[in-house]
This record gives C-alpha cells, sequence and structure tokens, in this order.
C-alpha cells in the first residue's frame, strides 16, 4: 500500500513507466473512509506524461511517446514551455478524481472538466457559473461536482450532458462522498442528503451547525463533523442518529476525517486570523433576517461587485461563510 499525493493535484499526470491500467480515484482521498491509499505503484525513473494547463492547451512529452513533441524532461537550468497565466485556477484542497479511464476536475472560474487520462486532451467542458472549491466523486456513468453556491449537478461521464441538478438551501462546502452507489451531500445548514432526496422521518432536519468540513463512511455509517465541534455518527440508510462525541478545537473547516479499521480519526483547527472576528460583521449588518443573511452570504460567495470592493481580501473572507 503506497500513498498518492500530489501528482494529480498538480495535474501532472506521472509517468510513462506507469502499470497499463490506471488507478481508480473517483472522490476525494480516493475512498469512502478517507484513507488516501491505493496499491497502485509507479516505478522510477519518474517523469511527467502530461500537462494539462486548461482546456485549450495540453503539453504532452515526447519522451512518453514518439508522436508527441514537449520537453518536458527536468534538468538543471530548464523551465518547461508553459505559458505566464493560466485560464483556470484550483482551489485549494481540490483534487481531480480519475474513473474508468477519465480525470474530472472543477475550477475557481465555475467551469468543470472531463480529461482523457491517457493523454491529457479535454473531453468536455460545463460552466458551473459558480466558484468549484471541493473535490468531485465519480463512477464509469456519471461525475457529480458542488459549487460554492449549494448547486448541485451530476453529469454524464463521457459527454458531460446534465444528468440531473438541485440546490441546496445553504452553501457548499464539503466534498461529496460517495458509497454504496449513493452519494451524500453536506450543507451549511447542517442538513445532509442523499442524492435527491434527504432521510425521511425526521431525519431530513438539519444537524445542530453547519458543516464545513469533510464527512467519511464505513462500517455502514457516515461520519459529520459538524462547526459545534460534534461528531455525529449516522446510519448510511436511515439517517438515524446513532452517536455522537463532543471534541476540542474552533473548527473542522479545511480538514476531514480518516477511518481505519475500527478507530475513526478526526482533525480539529482553530479559526482563521483570530483577531479579525469582525471582518465579516459589515456584510452580516445588511441583513434583516437569516435567510437574508445566507442570501448576502452566498452573494458574497459569488463574488458581486458591491460586497467584493468592501472585501478585498475575498479568499481570507471564505473562513468565516456560516
Amino acid at each position: 500500500m503506497r500513498t498518492l499525493t500530489h501528482l494529480f493535484v498538480l495535474l501532472i499526470f506521472a509517468s510513462s513507466m506507469m502499470a497499463q491500467t490506471t488507478a481508480e480515484w473517483p472522490q476525494l482521498l480516493r475512498d469512502p473512509a478517507r484513507t488516501a491509499r491505493t496499491e497502485a505503484s509507479i516505478s522510477p525513473p519518474f517523469r511527467a506524461k502530461w500537462f494539462w494547463l486548461g482546456p485549450d492547451l495540453t503539453l504532452l512529452n515526447e519522451a512518453a511517446n514518439a508522436a508527441w513533441t514537449d520537453d518536458l524532461e527536468s534538468r538543471e537550468g530548464y523551465s518547461f514551455p508553459v505559458p505566464d497565466t493560466y485560464p483556470v485556477t484550483l482551489a485549494r484542497g481540490v483534487q481531480p478524481v480519475v474513473s474508468g479511464g477519465r480525470m474530472f476536475v472543477g475550477t475557481m472560474q465555475g467551469t468543470v472538466h472531463g480529461i482523457d487520462v491517457e493523454d491529457g486532451r479535454t473531453l468536455w467542458s460545463y460552466d458551473m457559473g459558480d466558484p468549484v472549491i471541493t473535490t468531485a466523486c465519480a463512477d464509469t456513468d456519471r461525475v457529480l461536482f458542488v459549487d460554492v453556491y449549494g448547486d448541485v449537478v451530476a453529469l454524464h461521464a463521457e459527454s458531460g450532458a446534465v444528468d440531473w441538478q438541485l440546490t441546496a438551501d445553504r452553501s457548499i462546502t464539503t466534498a461529496p462522498l460517495l458509497t454504496g452507489g449513493l452519494v451524500y451531500l453536506a450543507s451549511h445548514s447542517g442538513r445532509v442528503c442523499v442524492g435527491l432526496a434527504e432521510w425521511g422521518g425526521g431525519v431530513g432536519a438539519p444537524l445542530l451547525a453547519p458543516i464545513q468540513g469533510q464527512m467519511a463512511a464505513a462500517h455502514q455509517r457516515l461520519f459529520v463533523p459538524a462547526e459545534n465541534m460534534i461528531v455525529y455518527s449516522l446510519d448510511l440508510q436511515s439517517g438515524d442518529l446513532l452517536a455522537q462525541k463532543q471534541v476540542v478545537g474552533q473548527s473542522f473547516r479545511l480538514t476531514h476525517p480518516v477511518v481505519f479499521g475500527d478507530k475513526l480519526w478526526v482533525t480539529t483547527c482553530m479559526i482563521p486570523n483570530v483577531g479579525s472576528e469582525g471582518i465579516f460583521d459589515d456584510v452580516l449588518d445588511m441583513s434583516g433576517s437569516l435567510e437574508e443573511e445566507e442570501k448576502l452570504t452566498r452573494q458574497f460567495l459569488r463574488a458581486k461587485v458591491a460586497l467584493m470592493e468592501r472585501h478585498l481580501t475575498g479568499s481570507i473572507c471564505l473562513h468565516w461563510i456560516r
């Protein structure tokens, strides 16, 4: 077992010595337990096979294929032939996912892309309309993306055509989780949904705090860390609350739980930028109700000019969404 780290994150697909069958990496950290581990291996010498630099440019390493023409061999004093600027950017922590010979990735520009694993060709692109700051999930037939506004779109993996879509009641910063043929979603309302339908019997009611970090699943349980610093264990089939545990910390943002064996491991973090707790207060002061507050927050996440003029450090302010 080896840990597959940042090779895919950089969109540098290594290597020409890789086994013929590409390892699947269908969701955040590869599996619902969020172990980030695979039995696939890459043998030296290591080299980039191709660089995907946006939907209109892929550099192809001539050392990997006689028909390719780009010099991507690393050596002292040599710079790769990449442009000075790129048309797309990736949010911190976003991982491209791989399923069925295709790679899928979403961008801060709101576009999502299907890419051929073998040669880095862009197979299709789709515009979500808002920044994508979470990792997608995919199987051989579909890929599912979410954006910061709360839009959820399932696309056909081969063509990029829309299969189904919905808009959540609040913003989403949690990656969708795929297990047992079902996809689980969580929003800042504290609500957890299964695909198009919420759990019934009142279980679809929100948990007691927003969900900003990641979820994990194993042993027929879904583990959901919420911002009241309680980790909830829910039944995967019914959504029933099975257990809960209060932990020490200030937030789960940008963290993920891991299930290994019969134990659940969680990480907490401090609230970013301690001392600037009022950084979002002027936006909140513009609202007269919780519903209006959420509307203004979503407008801010969409980089509306009126709000961005008052918050030039938008990437920092994202830490304070409610």
